[in-house]
């Protein structure tokens, strides 16, 4: 090999190491690279984790998606049950309960919205020994309405949601709570009646359009009525040996349950009038053409506890009451509520006269 030849390579030697170490990368290229390259092998160990979590996701059972299903499910369900229970009247079984204040210049009542019936009843003219304003009877005490549908299905007014029809006694002295049903032509109206000065108080209880759908054929419509005696004077053992529930069937005398013991009856014969007596007041239940006997049911309890200084006795009737049949079936009675005679058989007031006997603050013959 001759001389030129050597220098040549040489020199092409030269060339590539020059271009080698001219090529090479600076440190903050590196850098940068092995940034890149750290990220890639993050990816690579994280994006198949995340790509199954996101196919996982519809079919875990704590995510968020299921439970609103579950409750939609429930809530379809209670939406299900109500109608079962309530057929027709489904529409009155929510509501808010509201009190609606009744009354004239001798008493007043709180009617709920929650059933419909008296809550309350105060007499103005009275007070307790202690002064304290003279309740008949407070929320411890119960009014319902109990009757059929053709199809079967009990309905308990207490359980279901009226809607006054106006804020307190119209012109004619009348309130009316409306059960509503699904269909606009089809409801139940009670209808109390207060006419000024009078401790008597009419009851109305109206079905519109409904003659079709209740079965008072088979069965019956019936007043379920609880009250507890309160305490009014210094000595309860006086009060509770005068209280009792007395009654009287139609075209006789005045009869009563034990007024030292407990004691009930089933009523044998239409009845006129039952009488929650106590020593010096009297909640009064009365039908001019007399509850049925079928079904109806008379009791008076003293209370377990002795000691006990707030209660005298409770009370308890379960009146049918005479079905007026049409298509738009109905039922009449009336309360009357008031003082009681602290004489054997006379009344303070009188309020109506059947037969020999007469009616007032409670029965006496």
């Amino acid at each position: 090999m001759d001389k030129n030849t050597l220098i040549g390579l040489f020199l092409i030697g030269l060339v590539l190491i020059g271009y080698s170490y001219w090529q090479q990368p600076s440190a903050e290229e590196l850098a940068e690279q092995q940034r890149i390259a750290d990220s890639l092998a993050t990816a690579d160990g994280v994006l198949p984790e995340a790509s199954t979590a996101v196919i996982e996701t519809p079919s875990t059972e704590d995510t968020p998606a299921p439970e609103v299903t579950n409750d939609s499910l429930a809530l379809a369900a209670a939406d299900e049950r109500l109608r079962r229970d309530y057929g027709l009247f489904y529409p009155s079984s929510s509501g808010v309960d509201t009190e609606y204040v009744i009354e004239n210049d001798v008493m007043k009542a709180g009617v709920s919205s929650k059933g419909g019936a008296l809550k309350w009843l105060e007499l103005k003219e009275y007070k307790t020994h202690d002064q304290k304003p003279l309740m008949l009877f407070d929320e411890q005490s119960e009014m319902s309405f109990v009757f059929r549908l053709r199809d079967g299905r009990l309905i308990q007014t207490e359980n279901l949601y009226f809607e006054a029809q106006q804020s307190g006694l119209d012109g004619s002295g009348r309130f009316t709570m409306r059960l509503n049903t699904d269909d606009p032509g089809r409801y139940l109206d009670l209808v109390y009646t207060l006419a000024d000065g009078s401790y008597e108080m009419g009851c109305d209880i109206l079905l519109t359009g409904m003659g079709d759908v209740v079965d008072f054929q088979r069965d019956d419509l019936s007043l379920h009525w609880s009250m507890v005696g309160l305490a009014r004077e210094k000595s309860i053992d006086r009060e509770r040996e005068r209280s009792s529930v007395f009654y009287r069937y139609n075209g006789d005398d005045r009869e009563y349950l034990s007024e030292r013991s407990d004691d009930e009856t089933e009523l044998d014969a239409r009845t006129n009038w039952v009488a929650f007596k106590q020593y010096f007041f009297s909640a009064i239940a009365k039908s001019d053409e007399g509850f049925q006997k079928e079904n109806s049911y008379i009791e008076v309890r003293v209370p377990e506890d002795e000691e006990d200084t707030l209660v005298t006795k409770t009370y308890l009737a379960e009146l049918t009451l005479p079905i007026e049949y049409s298509p738009d079936p109905g039922a009449s009675f009336d309360f009357y509520l008031d003082r009681t005679s602290t004489r054997s058989s006379r009344p303070t007031r009188t309020i109506w006269r059947t037969s020999s006997i007469w009616v007032g603050g409670f029965s006496a013959g």
